[in-house]
């Protein structure tokens, strides 16, 4: 699915709701704030 929308951080929330079904490709920045983000989750988890 392609969307235009304006970044935010509700946009953020709705994305991670998604979890490992969703992918950003773009922008570069968000796709990297949200790996960051799922990172910390994973470790925070993880044994």
């Amino acid at each position: 699915m392609r969307a235009k929308v304006l970044h935010s951080q509700q946009l953020e929330w709705w994305l991670m709701g998604f979890g490992e079904k969703v992918e950003v490709i773009r922008p570069v920045a968000l796709r990297r704030r949200l790996a960051r983000q799922f990172e910390t989750l994973y470790r925070r988890y993880s044994d």
